[in-house]
């Protein structure tokens, strides 16, 4: 049983015969903490998913979540927040920002100033009429 043949299986979109040789890739494996077992989970997941099977991708992604790799994790976390908009779960968000009235405790037009009038330099005039000379020669 090769990886190799099995990533060639998912470039080649042929998914069935990739997710048979991942199953049993998997079933076999001594090591489940491994790397090669884990690639291994993660093409089984992409494969379940674009075979269109996204419930049995994610439940296989839900378990690698709690893997104790972090890039796994990682990634098996991004992929189950997508599997999950498609399927169409409830997401729960997390509201890391705070609160803007915590924010804004200052005044709000303390920025503004009045009568301001902004002159381009001599070289950036230059450039403006060069540009709009250019853009007549061209049409």
């Amino acid at each position: 049983m090769s990886l190799k043949l099995a990533k060639q299986y998912l470039q080649r979109k042929r998914f069935t015969e990739a997710i048979a040789l991942l199953e049993t890739y998997c079933k076999g494996h001594p090591e489940p903490l491994s790397q090669d077992f884990l690639q291994a989970q993660m093409w089984l997941v992409t494969a379940w998913h674009r075979s269109g099977r996204p419930d049995q991708a994610r439940v296989i992604c839900e378990s690698l979540t709690r893997s104790a790799d972090l890039q796994t994790q990682d990634w098996a976390n991004r992929y189950l927040v997508s599997l999950q908009k498609e399927l169409g779960e409830f997401i729960p968000i997390v509201d890391a920002a705070p609160k803007s009235e915590a924010v804004v405790t200052a005044q709000a037009n303390r920025y503004r100033r009045r009568n301001v009038v902004l002159t381009p330099k001599k070289t950036d005039r230059l450039f403006y009429v060069l540009s709009m000379i250019g853009t007549l020669v061209v049409f």
